[in-house]
Protein backbone atom coordinates (compact mmCIF):
# COMPACT_ATOMS: atom_id res chain seq x y z
CA UNK A 1 0.00 0.00 0.00
CA UNK A 2 1.47 3.22 -0.59
CA UNK A 3 0.71 6.00 1.87
CA UNK A 4 -0.66 9.26 0.28
CA UNK A 5 1.56 11.35 2.87
CA UNK A 6 1.77 14.28 0.49
CA UNK A 7 -1.90 14.99 1.45
CA UNK A 8 -1.00 16.27 4.78
CA UNK A 9 1.14 18.76 6.00
CA UNK A 10 2.89 19.46 9.61
CA UNK A 11 2.18 22.88 11.16
CA UNK A 12 1.20 24.77 13.96
CA UNK A 13 -2.20 23.78 15.85
CA UNK A 14 -4.12 24.79 18.45
CA UNK A 15 -1.79 22.18 20.80
CA UNK A 16 1.82 21.82 19.60
CA UNK A 17 1.78 20.62 16.04
CA UNK A 18 -0.79 18.77 14.15
CA UNK A 19 -1.72 17.12 10.97
CA UNK A 20 -3.54 19.06 8.48
CA UNK A 21 -5.09 17.71 5.21
CA UNK A 22 -3.49 19.85 1.78
CA UNK A 23 -6.61 18.34 0.27
CA UNK A 24 -10.24 17.20 0.54
CA UNK A 25 -10.04 13.22 1.56
CA UNK A 26 -13.37 11.10 1.38
CA UNK A 27 -14.61 8.54 4.15
CA UNK A 28 -13.24 5.48 4.31
CA UNK A 29 -9.68 6.60 2.81
CA UNK A 30 -6.39 5.31 4.41
CA UNK A 31 -4.33 8.49 4.49
CA UNK A 32 -1.33 6.63 5.08
CA UNK A 33 1.20 3.99 7.23
CA UNK A 34 2.12 5.02 10.80
CA UNK A 35 6.02 4.34 10.54
CA UNK A 36 8.45 4.33 13.40
CA UNK A 37 10.13 2.72 15.42
CA UNK A 38 8.85 -0.54 17.46
CA UNK A 39 9.51 -0.78 21.21
CA UNK A 40 9.24 -3.90 22.39
CA UNK A 41 8.67 -3.21 26.13
CA UNK A 42 4.94 -3.83 27.70
CA UNK A 43 5.38 -0.27 29.63
CA UNK A 44 6.97 1.87 27.41
CA UNK A 45 5.69 5.58 27.22
CA UNK A 46 6.11 8.61 25.50
CA UNK A 47 4.13 11.59 24.21
CA UNK A 48 3.74 10.14 21.17
CA UNK A 49 3.31 6.55 21.38
CA UNK A 50 0.98 4.54 19.78
CA UNK A 51 -0.17 0.54 21.42
CA UNK A 52 0.36 -2.14 18.82
CA UNK A 53 -0.17 -5.05 20.96
CA UNK A 54 1.58 -8.01 21.68
CA UNK A 55 3.50 -5.89 24.32
CA UNK A 56 4.83 -3.60 21.99
CA UNK A 57 4.97 0.04 20.74
CA UNK A 58 5.18 2.35 17.83
CA UNK A 59 7.31 5.21 18.07
CA UNK A 60 5.76 7.43 15.35
CA UNK A 61 7.89 9.33 12.73
CA UNK A 62 6.77 12.68 10.88
CA UNK A 63 3.86 13.11 10.25
CA UNK A 64 1.35 11.06 11.96
CA UNK A 65 3.53 11.79 15.26
CA UNK A 66 1.42 15.10 15.64
CA UNK A 67 -1.80 13.69 15.28
CA UNK A 68 -3.87 15.18 17.94
CA UNK A 69 -7.03 14.63 20.09
CA UNK A 70 -10.62 15.15 19.81
CA UNK A 71 -13.69 13.58 21.49
CA UNK A 72 -14.89 14.21 17.98
CA UNK A 73 -12.36 12.92 15.94
CA UNK A 74 -12.51 13.04 11.82
CA UNK A 75 -9.28 10.03 11.45
CA UNK A 76 -9.18 6.55 13.68
CA UNK A 77 -5.99 4.09 13.47
CA UNK A 78 -6.41 1.37 12.16
CA UNK A 79 -5.20 -2.40 11.84
CA UNK A 80 -5.92 -5.33 9.15
CA UNK A 81 -7.82 -7.93 10.81
CA UNK A 82 -5.74 -11.25 9.77
CA UNK A 83 -9.14 -12.90 9.33
CA UNK A 84 -10.70 -10.63 6.69
CA UNK A 85 -7.40 -10.19 4.63
CA UNK A 86 -7.20 -11.40 0.93
CA UNK A 87 -4.42 -13.34 -0.06
CA UNK A 88 -1.59 -11.63 -1.15
CA UNK A 89 -2.47 -9.08 1.32
CA UNK A 90 -0.37 -10.59 4.02
CA UNK A 91 2.25 -7.67 4.04
CA UNK A 92 -0.26 -5.47 5.79
CA UNK A 93 -0.25 -7.16 9.24
CA UNK A 94 1.31 -5.77 11.95
CA UNK A 95 0.70 -2.15 10.39
CA UNK A 96 -0.80 0.68 11.63
CA UNK A 97 -2.38 3.22 9.77
CA UNK A 98 -4.64 6.34 9.90
CA UNK A 99 -8.13 6.18 8.42
CA UNK A 100 -10.79 8.83 7.94
CA UNK A 101 -13.92 8.23 9.68
CA UNK A 102 -15.53 11.28 8.12
CA UNK A 103 -15.14 13.59 5.07
CA UNK A 104 -12.00 16.12 5.52
CA UNK A 105 -11.59 19.29 4.02
CA UNK A 106 -8.83 21.25 3.03
CA UNK A 107 -6.93 22.73 5.75
CA UNK A 108 -8.73 20.86 8.12
CA UNK A 109 -6.96 18.99 11.12
CA UNK A 110 -6.60 15.30 11.42
CA UNK A 111 -7.64 14.17 14.83
CA UNK A 112 -8.27 10.77 16.47
CA UNK A 113 -9.47 9.40 20.03
CA UNK A 114 -6.68 8.70 21.89
CA UNK A 115 -8.88 6.83 24.26
CA UNK A 116 -6.43 6.46 27.49
CA UNK A 117 -7.37 4.17 29.84
CA UNK A 118 -8.77 5.85 33.20
CA UNK A 119 -5.28 5.53 35.04
CA UNK A 120 -3.62 8.19 32.30
CA UNK A 121 -6.37 10.57 31.77
CA UNK A 122 -5.59 13.95 31.91
CA UNK A 123 -8.07 17.01 31.33
CA UNK A 124 -8.91 17.56 27.65
CA UNK A 125 -9.19 20.79 25.84
CA UNK A 126 -10.30 19.46 22.15
CA UNK A 127 -13.37 22.10 22.13
CA UNK A 128 -15.61 19.57 20.24
CA UNK A 129 -19.61 20.38 21.05
CA UNK A 130 -19.59 16.93 22.85
CA UNK A 131 -16.06 16.90 24.80
CA UNK A 132 -15.66 14.34 27.52
CA UNK A 133 -13.82 16.90 29.41
CA UNK A 134 -11.08 13.90 29.57
CA UNK A 135 -9.35 12.02 27.37
CA UNK A 136 -10.05 8.97 28.05
CA UNK A 137 -11.61 5.83 26.77
CA UNK A 138 -15.32 7.02 26.75
CA UNK A 139 -15.71 3.27 28.37
CA UNK A 140 -14.01 4.02 31.23
CA UNK A 141 -15.73 7.84 31.46
CA UNK A 142 -17.84 6.71 34.50
CA UNK A 143 -15.00 5.85 36.63
CA UNK A 144 -13.76 9.93 36.37
CA UNK A 145 -17.07 11.21 36.45
CA UNK A 146 -18.16 9.11 39.89
CA UNK A 147 -15.13 10.71 41.46
CA UNK A 148 -12.66 7.69 41.54
CA UNK A 149 -9.95 9.71 40.29
CA UNK A 150 -8.03 9.28 43.51
CA UNK A 151 -8.48 5.31 43.61
CA UNK A 152 -6.89 5.48 40.47
CA UNK A 153 -4.03 7.54 41.18
CA UNK A 154 -4.53 10.40 39.05
CA UNK A 155 -3.31 13.96 39.47
CA UNK A 156 -6.16 16.24 40.14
Amino acid sequence: MTPLIPAVQVRAATHGLGVYALKKIRKGAIVGEVFGNVVPEPCYTSRYCMELGNGQTLEPDTPFRYLNHSCRPNCELMYYDPDTLCPGDEHLLDKLFVKVVRAIQPDEELLIDYAWPADHAIPCGCGARDCRGWIVNPAELPLLLAGAVEALALPK
